[in-house]
């Protein structure tokens, strides 16, 4: 785990459990003052392992802002997976950037595909802001 993920994990208070789930993983919150917890499914690679969890810290960040229930309401499911899918982006192209590659020569499609996601816009969006 790279020292930007441990940084994000801290910072949140989160700890990460590894099990043998049927999905990639998911956000546990606790009462009190426990720590949170992001469940990663035991399978994933290094790479998937990652993106999850940057993932659900995105969820974590920004799910207080949605109104609505993510349980009962698509609209609010559909706003929380946006936010949290472009804090993802977001830390995976800062982290891109910091290892030298050029903003200006990345194709953004296929870096949208490399991790994961189908929102070429968000990606675009997000590496343009290295190119100002």
């Amino acid at each position: 785990m790279d020292s930007n993920l441990k940084r994000l994990l801290k910072r949140n208070y989160l700890g990460v459990a590894y099990l043998p789930i049927h999905g990639k993983g998911y956000l546990v919150r606790t009462k009190g003052n426990k720590k949170d917890y992001i469940i990663v499914n035991e399978n994933l690679s290094d790479e998937e392992t990652e993106k999850v969890i940057l993932h659900e810290i995105g969820h974590y960040e920004h799910d207080k802002e949605v109104l609505g229930s993510y349980k009962h309401n698509l609209r609010s499911r559909a706003i929380s997976e946006h936010e949290a899918n472009k804090f993802m982006i977001h830390q995976e192209i800062k982290s891109y950037i910091n290892q030298g590659y050029d903003a200006i020569n990345i194709n953004y499609v296929n870096l949208a595909d490399s991790l994961g996601t189908k929102d070429y816009f968000q990606v675009k969006e997000e590496l343009e802001k290295y190119c100002e």
